[in-house]
């Protein structure tokens, strides 16, 4: 079972807790990590809140264009934790302004017809 406490942004714990931040993705990089995953890969967490569209926070209250930011600092709290316990946290987003964790080419990771270049090579 794992507990999750609210609003600590810069928090990790070494037993079953789950510290809770700006962005679902602080609580599920904690949970791979403690189900023993070395290598994490992001997708789709650019980041970016500058334009139209809006990030919803508690209450259903929205937020500025300050919450990317605010996330940002909660990713430098999981690289840190994660480069600490030897694990790697890869961003495979298109694009977007997380720029914390070292980039990975999304469509090398998940290779499509027509893109034989990153097949996996078959040794049958």
């Amino acid at each position: 079972m794992m507990f999750f406490i609210n609003n600590a942004i810069h928090k990790y714990s070494e037993d079953k807790r789950c510290y809770m931040s700006s962005t679902v993705t602080i609580s599920l990089i904690q949970i791979a990590v403690y189900m023993g995953f070395k290598e994490i890969y992001l997708l789709s967490c650019d980041c970016d809140y500058s334009g139209p569209k809006q990030h919803f926070t508690y209450y259903g209250m929205k937020s500025d264009s300050k919450a990317g930011d605010i996330m940002i600092l909660a990713y430098q709290a999981a690289k840190d934790y994660a480069d600490s316990h030897g694990i790697k946290i890869y961003n495979a987003t298109r694009g977007g302004k997380l720029e914390v964790f070292e980039r990975e080419d999304f469509d090398s990771l998940f290779p499509s017809e027509g893109n034989e270049k990153n097949a996996p090579k078959n040794d049958k």
